[in-house]
């Protein structure tokens, strides 16, 4: 039995898509939090915020996702440089924006992928560094879509005019050869 297939490819326009090398991946925790509805007007998608445990130990975030229509789980916060300690499961947490604190907070910890790009700074040249000087730039959390070999789709996270350090390969036995075994 055989059938004939036809592959049908759907454009979108205005799409983002970067080279995948710009586009790290780490992982760590997310918390799904519930956010009394009378408290959401503080809280903004890509916002940075802090989340304490009852353990005493405080941990930086980013508002990852915000659902102001949902009752339970209505905000995500990915958690940056969480490291030992913490365990996934249902927790209470402090919420902490700017210099206002929202106590109890039903949670969710959960294991979870953040994918980043770094951003040139600003004030940098646009020629590129100097000899022996190399950028520095910031990192910028972002919402990853579909990739294919040579490309990833950046969902939201990036501003028109954000400037993404790309990593290229260096030369053979360079940063980017570095590990492998020659034949």
């Amino acid at each position: 039995m055989t059938a004939d297939v036809d592959i049908i490819v759907v454009e979108n326009e205005n799409v983002l898509l970067l080279p995948i090398e710009a586009v790290k991946e780490e992982r760590g925790l997310v918390a799904q939090l519930t956010v009394p509805t009378s408290q959401l007007t503080k809280l903004t998608r890509q916002a940075t915020v802090e989340l304490g445990l009852g353990t005493g130990k405080k941990f930086a975030g980013i508002v990852s996702q915000y659902k102001p229509g949902a009752e339970r789980g209505n905000v995500q916060v990915t958690l940056t440089n969480v490291g030992r300690g913490v365990r996934p499961g249902r927790t209470s947490v402090t919420l902490t924006v700017g210099d206002s604190s929202i106590p109890n907070i039903p949670a969710m910890l959960r294991p979870g992928k953040q994918y980043h790009v770094m951003l040139v700074s600003p004030g940098k040249g646009s020629d590129g560094p100097t000899k022996g000087h190399t950028f520095r730039g910031s990192k910028k959390i972002v919402e990853v879509g579909e990739q294919n070999d040579t490309d990833i789709e950046i969902l939201s996270g990036l501003r028109e005019g954000d400037r993404v350090l790309v990593q290229t390969a260096g030369p053979a036995g360079g940063p980017a050869q570095r590990g492998r075994r020659r034949p």
